[in-house]
């Protein structure tokens, strides 16, 4: 039989316990780590940037290098949207390389202003021009905005004042590859980002389908036309002076990658011409980006109307056709384009689509439809870089002349943040 172990005739415990001057050096140490930590977290705070209302600030960006092969002549070598006709054996292949595509961002938010949370957005690129000679875009590469919002955001609606993708067509296509003019720009994607003050009301919710309906005021823009002999050599759109009108009626569901998006909306403007006479830009669209499933993401947009050159390459980056006289008329056009993007895990991105300009034949445009099919692959090892290639084609067909064909294949490097 075992015996149990006596106790001690005076009840105390045997357990060891820390003694006081234990206890008193480890509080000793303690006090030298917090110590520590705060004349760390003092240093951060110093070093860091910060803002004069004390709004949190984050920064992000793409530094990118894009490296391009072309078989064709277009209107851009590194980021081609038009075909050109051939002029001559030797001119018909390029190569390159550019990092006019490299994006930074600034976020700054946490501020409140009439019961809403405020934010403040801009966003930098590289592809504002290029100096004068073939190495301008490589040597001295020109800051251009793309993005600048203010926004206020209260629990029901959101007003936004700054420059902004059309409220008319606002998704963009994936990829890496062509970011200073986006994917099927003069092919179907309505892309310029225009000044403009934006309002969004929730509208409530429909089963798990959240519904808004959106308004823009939006700073008038043909694209560049001018009226012959104008002294200013003002745009037609701002020569009208009236501003271009844009609604949009949308539907949202999901999060993350889940989220899904459709939308239909018009748009309304005034392009002023000789005297105070003036014609009408107009559309409608049908925008929408589809989660099939964690790993299928549809998008694209559809539209048709006239006049659309300053939304971002309408009409085969036309607004005018000619009359059975020669004289200009309103081009009407239609136009789309449609993307289709596999992510098999979260480090690969592999898509492919198609888009297309066809102003109305009848309009006699000088260019009759322009077509834009592309395929990519993106890889995303984790951490900071980014690997992507993408393979396009680009064919332009002409009233007179034609058709012309551009092909490019474009490796890009860089790293995100």
């Amino acid at each position: 039989m075992i015996a149990a172990p006596l106790a001690r005739a005076d009840g105390q415990d045997t357990t060891a316990k820390p003694t006081v001057d234990s206890l008193a050096a480890r509080l000793e140490s303690l006090e030298r780590s917090v110590t520590l930590l705060r004349e760390q977290l003092a240093a951060q705070a110093a070093s860091g940037a910060g803002t004069r209302s004390r709004s949190a600030l984050e920064f992000s960006g793409r530094v990118l290098l894009n490296s391009f092969i072309n078989y064709g002549r277009s209107n851009n070598l590194d980021v081609p949207t038009v075909a050109v006709a051939s002029a001559s054996s030797y001119q018909d292949k390029s190569a390159g390389a550019t990092v006019r595509q490299t994006i930074l961002s600034v976020t700054a938010q946490g501020s409140k202003l009439w019961g809403a949370d405020a934010s403040g957005f801009v966003e930098v690129d590289f592809f504002g021009g290029q100096q004068t000679g073939a190495g301008g875009r490589k040597l001295f590469p020109e800051p251009r905005l793309r993005f600048m919002r203010a926004t206020l955001a209260w629990a029901n609606a959101e007003l936004m004042v700054g420059q902004d993708v059309p409220l008319l067509t606002p998704i963009e296509p994936v990829g890496i590859a062509s970011l200073g003019s986006p994917g099927f720009a003069v092919a179907g994607n309505l892309w310029f980002w225009l000044p403009q003050v934006r309002a969004t009301v929730n509208l409530g919710e429909s089963g798990p389908v959240h519904w808004a309906l959106q308004g823009a005021v939006v700073a008038p823009w043909s694209g560049g036309d001018v009226i012959a002999g104008d002294a200013d050599a003002a745009d037609i759109g701002e020569r009208q002076r009236t501003p271009t009108l844009q609604a949009r009626l949308r539907a949202r569901w999901g999060e993350d990658e889940m989220r899904g998006e459709v939308g239909l909306a018009g748009h309304y403007g005034r392009m002023g011409t000789s005297g105070d006479s003036a014609l009408t830009s107009s559309a409608v669209a049908l925008s929408w980006q589809l989660p099939v499933a964690g790993w299928l993401d549809i998008r694209g947009e559809a539209y048709t109307g006239q006049m659309l050159r300053g939304l971002g390459g309408g009409g085969a980056g036309q607004n005018f056709g000619v009359d059975a006289g020669g004289a200009p008329i309103p081009l009407r056009d239609t136009g789309g384009w449609l993307q289709f993007n596999v992510k098999p895990d979260a480090s690969w991105t592999i898509g492919a689509g198609c888009g297309r300009s066809e102003p109305n034949i009848d309009d006699r445009p000088s260019r009759t439809r322009n077509d834009a099919c592309e395929s990519h692959v993106i890889w995303r090892p984790g951490g900071l870089p980014v690997i992507g290639l993408e393979y396009r084609q680009i064919q332009s067909t002409y009233r007179t002349a034609g058709f012309a064909r551009t092909q490019q294949l474009n490796l890009t490097v860089g790293v995100e943040f």
